[in-house]
């Protein structure tokens, strides 16, 4: 949650389901993905374990994987949401080479995060997406009337990481690490409060809702 004066925000945030791409473990950066038959079991469940939340703003990446799975939460969802498709929630965008980032920047000698393929990002890069979306959550809540607001963003793997290394940083000067680890239709949510300057972790990765597929 962030509290704002007297507003909370509590933010979750999800990956898509397993695509086509993640069962080959093809890199597939912003290139589009269709969800695979897994997947799109996965995004089944996950909506029928968060059908019941009430999610006052919805932010989706634009790119069609998590179109799809927040068109399954959807369906098993109480209300009908009104999804925000945004591009700052995009998985990182891989450049023009086939090779793996971190082979490229260790035959560069570059650091991982620092690496950036030719016309793609850093993960430098999609932190600072990461934060600039956190902003627009801020600002976004902050012109609401209600005082208790919670948010859910359908996002990727690579995008969470970054959050994630955001709120680490926020909560004890954490340094950015390269731990690429939400795992399909993951659930992550964040308390965050202000103006105490307190940011906690609520669960992180949580993935029982898909264990048994």
């Amino acid at each position: 949650m962030i509290q704002i004066g007297q507003k909370t925000i509590q933010i979750w945030l999800v990956r898509h389901g397993q695509t086509e791409g993640n069962k080959l473990q093809i890199l597939q950066g912003q290139d589009d993905g269709q969800l695979s038959a897994l997947g799109v079991k996965q995004a089944e469940a996950l909506g029928k374990r968060i059908k019941k939340e009430n999610f006052d703003v919805v932010y989706v990446s634009d790119l069609t994987r998590t179109k799809q799975t927040f068109e399954l939460i959807q369906k098993h969802h109480s209300k009908q949401m009104m999804p925000n498709f945004e591009p700052l929630l995009r998985e990182k965008h891989a450049g023009q080479s086939l090779a793996l980032p971190k082979k490229l920047a260790a035959e560069q000698g570059v650091d991982i995060r620092v690496f950036k393929p030719d016309q793609g990002e850093s993960w430098i890069d999609v932190n600072n997406r990461a934060q600039q979306m956190l902003q627009l959550i801020i600002q976004r809540c902050n012109d609401l009337k209600q005082n208790n607001i919670t948010v859910l963003l359908v996002t990727h793997g690579g995008f969470i990481m970054e959050f994630m290394n955001q709120i680490n940083y926020m909560i004890n000067k954490k340094q950015p690490v390269y731990n690429n680890s939400a795992l399909n239709c993951s659930i992550t949510i964040v308390k965050y409060i202000l103006p105490k300057g307190e940011v906690k972790i609520v669960t992180q990765n949580d993935a029982s809702h898909i264990q048994k597929l």
